[in-house]
């Protein structure tokens, strides 16, 4: 829900609750995500970074497209 939340909105409005649900789900692979391209949004960048590190990080096996996505995400971020 939060991720609709978040990516409903173009500023950080969601911000605030998704970085309560990343910290209660101990930075769960896809509200991680939500949360990084929130923190791009509003030009925090090194917090993006080190929130698709953390997705990346606690990523599933099954969530190999995610990461490979994630990766690209950190790409674009530093290259800014």
């Amino acid at each position: 829900m939060t991720g609709i939340y978040a990516n409903q909105y173009k500023d950080t409005s969601g911000l605030e609750f998704l970085e309560k649900a990343a910290e209660l789900t101990s930075f769960d692979t896809i509200i991680a995500d939500h949360l990084g391209d929130a923190y791009k949004r509003a030009n925090q960048s090194q917090k993006a970074v080190d929130t698709y590190e953390k997705a990346i990080a606690n990523a599933r096996e099954d969530q190999k497209d995610l990461v490979t996505e994630l990766k690209k995400k950190i790409k674009a971020v530093q290259q800014k």
